[in-house]
């Protein structure tokens, strides 16, 4: 057995670390040989001085009220959620959904989350029933997954 454990080693360990190291020497020593082409200097491009304005796009979000964060999942993970309820005169399309949910993830830092999952419900309906949406975020505050529930809005208000 410990010879079969000798074979297997110099098989799969010396012999592929040995060929490695022979091939990047030979690499190396062929990248030395090559002649390089003498560069041509070329007068650089005027540059305009001229200040243009900076276009600035601030993003329509929504007031929301946000209730408590919960940590959900197994002791490793390191996922938690939470709801927020938006006030909104009408039904907010999705881009308004997106950004007040990014709004809220950046204002409280929840990149102390690898996961972490917003469900958005809107004013007048019930926090223990369907969100209308649900937005997940990665640690670096990413989007990963973004739905909306139309089918949640049925029996309320919103519903059309």
């Amino acid at each position: 057995m410990k010879k079969a454990l000798k074979i297997g080693c110099l098989v799969f360990f010396v012999i592929p670390v040995f060929i490695g190291i022979v091939i990047s020497i030979i690499n190396d020593e062929d990248q030395i040989e090559e002649k390089l082409e003498p560069s041509t200097v070329t007068e650089a491009p005027e540059i305009s001085k001229e200040k243009k304005p900076i276009e600035i796009i601030k993003k329509q979000t929504l007031n929301f009220q946000a209730l408590d964060v919960k940590k959900v999942g197994l002791n490793t993970q390191n996922r938690a959620t939470q709801k927020i309820i938006v006030n909104s005169d009408s039904l907010p399309n999705e881009d308004i959904l997106r950004e007040t949910a990014l709004k809220h993830w950046k204002r409280n830092s929840f990149s102390s989350y690898d996961e972490f999952t917003v469900f958005i419900y809107l004013d007048g309906t019930d926090t223990n029933s369907t969100a209308y949406s649900i937005v997940e975020f990665n640690k670096g505050g990413n989007i990963t997954f973004f739905k909306v529930n139309d089918y949640s809005l049925i029996g309320t208000k919103w519903d059309n």
